[in-house]
């Protein structure tokens, strides 16, 4: 098969013959469809057409994606927010248990024994009433007495590694009731805040 390519000049009608040698090569082959794509890509473009559809958003459809703004951007409902938390701090002192307040108690039984006295009990609710004190005390820093005490009492500040029996001898020493009734209910309560305890025993008969 031959091609005929046609050249036009000033002169005249030219036609020049291509062999089939050189129509028939692979390269050839493959590059005529794509100048036929080419060419009619020219052809739409000449017309003013696009084969493609065109993406491209209406005028209505953009000012909506523009005026809307993303939820992201959308200001938070102070009124949906929890309220915060108007809870008092936590105070700075830590309640010495049983195991301390025991051993007060068996300090100071020791000094009744030894002039032969009973020994003295521990109740709860006297207790109670200690604890209270203690408290007050470590808030302010130093030790004194209840404004309207059980019975007897004494207080102390000491420091945080103080022995509880020892603590129990001294408060015998001190309060003449606790080592002179004859009959007697304690009540201990021991707090510390930093490298100090704060103590508190009451006795009533």
């Amino acid at each position: 098969m031959i091609y005929k390519n046609k050249n036009v000049d000033n002169s005249g009608e030219n036609f020049t013959d291509i062999s089939e040698a050189e129509t028939s090569s692979p390269d050839t082959t493959e590059t005529q469809p794509q100048t036929l794509n080419s060419k009619s890509s020219s052809a739409n473009s000449a017309a003013g057409t696009s084969s493609a559809p065109s993406n491209k958003p209406t005028g209505n459809s953009q000012t909506q994606s523009e005026s809307k703004p993303a939820a992201s951007e959308l200001p938070s409902n102070p009124g949906s927010q929890p309220p915060a938390s108007s809870a008092p701090p936590a105070p700075d002192y830590e309640i010495l248990g049983s195991d301390y307040s025991n051993g007060v108690l068996k300090g100071l039984n020791g000094q009744r024994a030894a002039l032969g006295f009973p020994d003295a009990k521990l109740d709860s609710a006297l207790s109670v009433e200690c604890l209270v004190q203690a408290k007050r005390m470590a808030e302010v820093g130093y030790d004194f007495h209840s404004d309207h005490p059980t019975g007897c009492e004494g207080t102390a500040k000491v420091p945080y590694n103080f022995p509880a029996e020892l603590m129990g001898e001294m408060m015998c020493n001190h309060v003449a009731g606790f080592t002179y009734a004859a009959t007697i209910k304690i009540g201990v309560a021991v707090v510390r805040s930093g490298n100090s305890l704060y103590a508190v025993v009451q006795g009533t008969a």
